[in-house]
């Protein structure tokens, strides 16, 4: 049964979905130290082309539509002083790697990483997502609700009934300055700090990034931060908003990877957990996830379905 076509081109008829899919485990795993483990999904958010199957083979995303595809994944690592964590995206259960993202592990943090990349398959390929973690010991990949572990892969070369997508005509990036503001109290003042933005619209497909960098006559507001998208997002059941964050601290090189939370009427937040690894949200603001000074930054990306 076909579906709505969810990222319409102008011009371009709706006549069936575009292959796509995005899957999650819903537990924990168990990491073995030292080996490489193809994570296992047992649960679907959306597969239009039967590309995944909970049963069978549960770690494979398989090509059923020859293309061109954009393949992501997300995962996090319990909190643990030792090692590296990586996480790779592996073509055809060969040795062969798409793409790898590779970081220290943090004593006091969960280790989340994000992955992407884009490649040619043909019918029968498959990826899986890989993750490696040398602790000394065994490490849990976290069950993180939206972002651990997800995996997916959207075709982006044809439209239904359309062109190839490499046939349009270049999109330029339009700049935009984002509103940043705080849920309540004092709001923000961004003095000589830095706040800009960029984006490209393709039908309803919105991508784009941010950067916000602090000043030394920045003053932070007395609630929770919100920043403005350049067009109001889709919001609703089943609608999601994918991209990613980073903070970074100045002073001492800490980082941390906030999560989206969209807040409707063309505003998101960001939230993190409490304590690793998991646990109630924490939301940025002038105090979390640490006291922001001169030069410490918010950078994010993002990709949302527009109102």
């Amino acid at each position: 049964m076909s579906e709505p076509y969810w990222v319409p081109l102008t011009g371009v008829p709706s006549v069936g979905p575009v292959p796509a899919c995005r899957v999650f485990n819903s537990a924990a795993i168990s990491l073995t130290s030292g080996a490489s483990t193809p994570v296992p999904f047992d649960s679907e958010r959306r597969d239009t082309d039967n590309i995944h199957d909970p049963a069978v083979n549960p770690t494979r995303l398989t090509c059923r539509t020859a293309g061109k595809y954009l393949i992501f994944g997300t995962a996090g690592f319990l909190s643990n002083a030792t090692g590296q964590r990586q996480l790779r995206v592996k073509l055809n259960g060969s040795t062969q790697y798409l793409a790898v993202h590779e970081d220290t592990a943090n004593a006091t943090y969960s280790t989340y990483l994000e992955i992407a990349t884009v490649y040619d398959l043909a019918v029968g390929d498959y990826v899986e997502l890989e993750v490696i973690q040398d602790s000394g010991g065994a490490l849990n990949l976290l069950a993180a609700p939206m972002y651990s572990p997800e995996f997916g892969m959207i075709r982006i070369d044809v439209a239904p009934g359309g062109p190839p997508l490499s046939g349009l005509p270049p999109q330029a990036w339009t700049a935009y300055v984002p509103a940043w503001s705080c849920a309540s109290g004092a709001a923000p003042v961004l003095g000589n700090g830095s706040l800009s933005g960029r984006y490209q619209q393709f039908g309803k497909l919105v991508v784009g990034n941010v950067y916000f960098g602090v000043g030394s006559t920045t003053t932070f507001g007395g609630g929770v931060w919100r920043f403005s998208l350049p067009v109001p997002q889709q919001q609703g059941a089943g609608v999601l908003m994918d991209g990613d964050a980073m903070a970074y601290k100045s002073s001492n090189a800490n980082l941390c990877f906030p999560q989206f939370r969209s807040e409707g009427g063309g505003l998101v937040s960001f939230v993190y957990p409490a304590a690793a690894p998991i646990g109630a949200f924490t939301q940025l603001d002038a105090t979390h996830p640490w006291a922001w000074l001169v030069n410490d930054s918010l950078m994010f990306n993002f990709a949302y379905e527009a109102a």
